[in-house]
């Protein structure tokens, strides 16, 4: 089998440092080679002046790149990324006054300047401007190709997760008595309690419903109505209640409902929460009840759900799956238009959902 080349061989990190060093060293060669097969100036001398000033242009290229551009218009804050550049602009003047009145003298190079000694700095502020717009340039570039490179991983991460999901379902499927006769015979059990047990009755048809929305809407199905996402809740809180009557405390607050058949939302993604808040949580007191939060208007939601842990010795060994299926899902269908949060202090926990709908997921295209 043929080995790869030496370059291949090198850490892909230092094979971007490489790469940059060839580009500069080119672009060097391309601005002076023939300065050096010139007669009347000084090669030694050009050479130190060059090292001096590309090294300084150099240096700005890459702050504005990776410092103002990364930091400040990735992220939409357009005053900082002024305020950015104007002091880099009075930094980068500062320096290179500093180079050729002071530094070039003390080493015997003579001053030199497009524009002549008098129109320094507008020859200063002229190559400010052309290397901050080559950086401009170069930053768009290199966006582009992490955007490109984070596409292809996601539609990858779906692709496997997609997967795995179809084939976790039907093994589910498979192993499970035939839904169709698990209704039929709860319905059974629904009518024969309607005239002695109206309250159990009750139980039962909930029951019924929410096994049906769970095995309709498993984990992998696309976004369904938030109403439908809600009412499977709230049945799941209703059979809760049933069974530890006055036990149990919940503080439960819903706004905007009028939005709930608008929005769309991933099926199960509250209800496996608010199950881990009756798996490791305490809501038996009255001073620490479940908390949840239900708000919604036209282009956004949110959800909050906060619970009062149990004690240690009573606690489960949590393995966390689930909150990590969870942000996986939640990235995966609205990408940076969400943000789950999740605070595990000693004796709390709490989770928090926010999904902005008026933005277009950068990643909905990919949507298998």
């Amino acid at each position: 089998m043929k080995q790869p080349s030496f370059f291949y061989r090198i850490p892909t990190r230092w094979q971007r440092v490489l790469w940059h060093v060839a580009f500069w060293f080119l672009y060097f060669l391309y601005g002076n080679v023939l300065t050096f097969f010139d007669h009347r100036v000084d090669p030694v001398a050009v050479l130190k002046r060059t090292v001096l000033t590309y090294g300084l242009v150099i240096a700005l290229f890459y702050i504005n790149a990776h410092v103002l551009l990364d930091r400040y218009l990735t992220t939409k804050r357009y005053g900082k990324l002024i305020i950015g550049t104007i002091l880099l602009l009075g930094g980068y003047v500062l320096c290179r006054q500093f180079i050729f009145w002071r530094v070039l003298p003390a080493i015997g190079v003579p001053f030199t300047s497009l524009f002549g000694a008098s129109n320094f700095f507008v020859e200063t502020f002229w190559i400010y401007v052309n290397f901050t717009l080559f950086s401009y340039g170069y930053w768009y570039v290199l966006q582009s190709l992490r955007l490109a490179k984070e596409r292809t991983k996601i539609l990858q991460q779906k692709l496997v997760i997609e997967q795995q999901h179809s084939q976790a379902v039907m093994a589910y499927l498979k192993s499970q008595i035939s839904p169709h006769f698990l209704y039929n015979t709860l319905n059974f059990l629904y009518a024969e309690a309607m005239d002695t047990s109206p309250r159990l009755a009750r139980s039962v048809m909930v029951l019924s419903e929410m096994m049906r929305y769970s095995l309709s809407h498993p984990e992998h199905e696309a976004p369904v109505t938030l109403s439908q996402e809600v009412e499977h809740l709230n049945n799941y809180l209703y059979l809760q209640k049933q069974r530890f009557e006055d036990g149990l405390h919940i503080d439960m607050e819903v706004k905007g409902e009028e939005w709930f058949d608008q929005l769309k939302f991933l099926p199960l993604v509250l209800m496996s929460l608010i199950e881990n808040a009756f798996k490791y949580g305490d809501l038996t007191s009255a001073e620490h009840p479940l908390i949840i939060r239900i708000h919604a208007d036209a282009n956004s939601f949110y959800f909050y759900t906060s619970n009062r842990k149990k004690d240690v010795e009573q606690l489960e060994p949590s393995t966390r799956v689930g909150l990590t299926n969870t942000r996986r899902r939640l990235y995966l269908t609205y990408a940076h238009n969400q943000t789950f949060t999740v605070t595990d202090a000693t004796d709390e926990f709490s989770a928090e959902i926010r999904v902005q709908f008026d933005a277009v997921p950068a990643y909905e295209s990919l949507s298998l």
